[in-house]
């Protein structure tokens, strides 16, 4: 039974988790698990039942027993005849052999009624938990998808910041330094313009793919929307992650890119800033936003450090 508590709470997990993906699948096998727990109510109920009577049993022999002894304690007082007390006494323990029989037979007939129901009862908790693993499963999926960019297979969005929670989260706490950095294809409109929107998402994928390779495990990088890029560089501070990012630039620009025949220069601009006390996420993010927009402004394909100085 100390198992069937966890198991509904992680059932109620996946309810919550679910978020409209696999919808009517989801409602399917929440119609099943709701017939099986309804076979557990009646187990438990029925199980509940057959207790009191078992109980009900136990008290009748108890007071058949008493009973019994009772009568004979009487005919040992009001009786002088030895045989006839003899008598009485064998007469009185056929009776007790009789009961006692009676309660071992019901009693093993209650044993096996009782691994009977435990026995059908652990082959549902059993299907229960199949079905509830490979929900669980499929859910994992779904939500790794929902937090995918579908065209460069980079994290989206949303997984940019549920990770950016986690990490600013991390840094009031241990104080380790860290960096966010804002990046953005230079002139991006140019190339789906000039040479078709197949040969722009061909460019963000190899700009996705160059990134990540220019950065650690440990750091972090999603597409934010369009041509932008944001990177979280965890325990790193402004002039080791302004080198990181210098490097990835200049491998960029260095990247050659033919379109109909004609090669052409793709660049990149960053723009970064540390994580700084009195600054909450939202500013981290804007500051980092506005060095983005100082290195276009500044002729792009260029690194600039958003500065802050903290209050006090």
């Amino acid at each position: 039974w100390y198992e069937l508590g966890p198991l509904l709470d992680d059932l109620a997990n996946l309810v919550i988790s679910v978020v409209g993906k696999g919808q009517s699948e989801f409602e399917a096998f929440l119609v099943q698990l709701d017939e099986r727990l309804s076979k557990v109510q009646d187990f438990l109920l029925s199980s509940n039942e057959s207790d009191q009577q078992w109980i009900a049993k136990s008290e009748n022999l108890d007071k058949a027993m008493r009973q019994q002894v009772s009568e004979i304690s009487l005919e040992i007082q009001n009786t002088s005849e030895i045989d006839e007390l003899k008598r009485s006494i064998t007469d009185h323990l056929d009776s007790i052999s009789q009961v006692m029989d009676r309660f071992s037979d019901d009693g093993k007939q209650h044993r096996e009624q009782k691994e009977q129901e435990l026995s059908a009862l652990q082959k549902r908790l059993g299907e229960m938990e199949k079905q509830s693993a490979y929900m669980h499963e499929r859910l994992k999926e779904e939500r790794s998808k929902a937090l995918t960019d579908a065209l460069t297979g980079l994290p989206n969005r949303q997984a940019f910041d549920d990770r950016f929670a986690l990490e600013y989260e991390r840094w009031k706490r241990y104080r380790k330094p860290a960096v966010l950095v804002m990046a953005d294809v230079d002139r991006f409109k140019q190339v789906n313009d000039n040479y078709g929107h197949l040969s722009g998402d061909k460019v963000l994928q190899i700009m996705a793919k160059e990134v990540q390779a220019r950065i650690r495990t440990t750091d972090f990088v999603a597409r934010y929307g369009g041509e932008e890029f944001v990177i979280i560089l965890p325990e790193t501070d402004a002039q080791a992650a302004y080198q990181v990012m210098d490097k990835t630039r200049d491998m960029i620009s260095r990247l050659p890119f033919h379109f109909r025949e004609e090669q052409i220069q793709i660049t990149m601009s960053f723009g970064m800033i540390t994580f700084t006390e009195g600054l909450d996420q939202s500013a981290l993010f804007e500051l980092a936003d506005q060095a983005l927009y100082q290195a276009k402004e500044k002729g792009r394909n260029r690194v600039e450090i958003a500065e802050h100085k903290a209050d006090g």
